[in-house]
């Protein structure tokens, strides 16, 4: 694992410090469990954002079909010249090759190519396995490192995987998967921590044997497991100590819908718990203008709708307050909760915030609230979690199951650099299967923020050139939700598209959701 100060420096981010020893990086590379069969399908969405954020003129995608066992089964390769919206539908691939079998289990690696500096090893690709009860939705997450210069600067310390959410009841079958790179060995050690909500523990050694170069596993805890019985009708999570090596190990995780066939997921993330090294902290030298951490959601909080977030038992030890401020949709602040919750440094609990039950306490109209602002104050200045990872959980209630979003995504640190900054550059998918809403809010870790945004909001549809273009102001702690509307549905048809947004502001962010009313939810944050 690398610090957060390493991310940052290696990634070029804005204000640091570039060493001219950085390597540069020309293959990008991301790699997915895919599943296809008569319920459930699996397609890659992407699109050139290289030729517009980075000026590129052309990259090339080289990629490779895979059976379970890490057999090549096919490879096409693409030159990427423009930055319109892509798909990879792996039905499509397995009917080239004339796959005869009705389910397949296998992978896909996807790799970038160019002549100049990419900077993230990690393309922006996103994996969606759907159906017509569900589409669940998440970003590259697992890659084969490029060089022994990678795996030093990643393997370096290795931590637990963890940071999702597993669901009780017959109904629900959690999981996670991921590919494994070139390393094959006979024992495949997995130390697996199951947490509930009220806090009991359950702690199991597995050895899942020899693992094949480059083979799709997909671990479902019921058959290793008893889950329903260490729940006891709890939500739980999952902290997963492993002994792989030779690929990054970010997994997808999530839950089956066993009676619909489809899925809900997310990813892993690092176990920060046991983490107390200097480098595992931010410091905070200008408090007197700027929060310790901040974060920012849109709630979906009227009629049956629920927002959660989940705070993980996985942060760096630090004592430090919540306050949750709530605004509406053109940002005027309409409650809030100062010292919500005390953190204390010894803390080590999985913890779900309810914003609806919040909100009714502060007596506020449900239908006007629109987004949640937390606000992390550490008694310690030099002792802020660098890596604060949250999950959001928006869901509906009384629909016929019960499989929200599970979002990761991290709480931003005070980084005085990005106050010079003049703006930036977002990017996201709209799936267009279901309900399809993106959100894109203006937040900031600044004290009395009050900068609006100025954003090009461009639409692109799936392998065309014509954009639709439209132009939006947007106030500080604001927020814009674009849906599929008469217009869009034209545009896109019956394909998915891609979002790009370009502000002069560099605190805007965005999130994308696929809806349905089955109640299997969809969604990330955006790139």
């Amino acid at each position: 694992m690398k610090s957060y100060k390493q991310h940052l420096e290696t990634t070029k981010s804005f204000g640091e410090k570039i060493t001219q020893k950085l390597k540069p990086v020309f293959r990008s590379s991301a790699i997915f469990t895919v599943m296809n069969d008569e319920n459930l399908k699996t397609r890659i969405l992407y699109m050139g954002y290289w030729l517009t954020k980075r000026n590129i003129s052309e990259v090339g995608l080289l990629t490779t079909l895979r059976d379970q066992k890490g057999g090549i089964l096919h490879r096409e390769n693409y030159l990427i010249q423009s930055p319109e919206a892509r798909e990879i539908n792996i039905q499509e691939l397995l009917d080239k090759i004339q796959y005869a079998e009705k389910k397949f289990i296998g992978s896909i690696e996807l790799e970038i190519f160019s002549t100049r500096d990419l900077v993230f090893p990690y393309p922006a690709f996103v994996v969606n396995y759907y159906n017509d009860f569900g589409s669940g939705v998440v970003h590259t997450t697992g890659r084969i490192y490029n060089d022994f210069e990678d795996v030093k600067s990643n393997e370096g310390v290795l931590i637990e995987e963890c940071g999702f959410d597993i669901f009780p009841g017959e109904a629900y079958d959690p999981f996670f998967t991921f590919v494994n790179g070139y390393i094959e060995k006979e024992d495949n050690i997995l130390e697996i921590e199951i947490i509930t909500e009220n806090d009991s523990r359950y702690k199991k050694e597995i050895n899942l044997g020899k693992i094949n170069a480059l083979e799709a596993v997909i671990f479902k805890f019921k058959e290793h497991l008893p889950i329903d019985e260490i729940l006891g009708g709890s939500i739980g999570t999952v902290k997963i100590k492993h002994n792989l090596k030779g690929f990054f190990p970010r997994f997808i995780a999530g839950n089956f819908c066993k009676n619909t066939g489809s899925v809900s997921i997310t990813h892993t993330y690092y176990d920060n718990s046991k983490n107390k090294g200097k480098t595992a902290y931010w410091t905070n030298e200008h408090d007197n203008i700027l929060y310790d951490s901040t974060v920012y959601v849109p709630l979906f909080v009227d009629d049956n709708w629920y927002t959660h977030l989940k705070l993980y038992p996985i942060y760096s030890p630090s004592t430090h307050s919540i306050s949750i401020l709530f605004y509406n949709a053109v940002g005027e602040l309409k409650g809030k909760i100062d010292e919500y919750k005390f953190v204390q440094e010894d803390m080590n609990n999985f913890i779900s915030i309810d914003f609806g039950t919040l909100i009714n306490k502060l007596g506020l109209d449900r239908s006007e609230i629109k987004g949640a602002y937390l606000i992390k104050n550490c008694d310690d200045k030099s002792r802020i979690p660098a890596r604060l990872k949250y999950g959001l959980n928006v869901g509906k209630k009384n629909a016929n199951y019960d499989l929200p979003t599970n979002i990761c995504f991290a709480s931003v640190v005070s980084n005085i650099k990005i106050l010079d900054k003049k703006g930036t550059f977002k990017w996201l998918p709209i799936l267009n299967q279901g309900n399809s809403v993106a959100v894109i809010e203006n937040s900031s870790y600044i004290k009395n923020y009050d900068q609006p945004a100025n954003l090009d909001v461009t639409f692109y549809q799936k392998d065309a050139e014509e954009t639709i273009k439209k132009n939006y102001v947007l106030p500080a702690n604001g927020q814009i939700r674009l849906v599929v509307n008469d217009e869009l549905s034209t545009f896109l048809g019956d394909n998915s598209g891609w979002v790009t947004i370009k502000s002069d502001n560099p605190f805007i962010k965005a999130w994308y959701f696929e809806f349905n009313e089955s109640g299997i939810m969809g969604g990330d944050h955006s790139f």
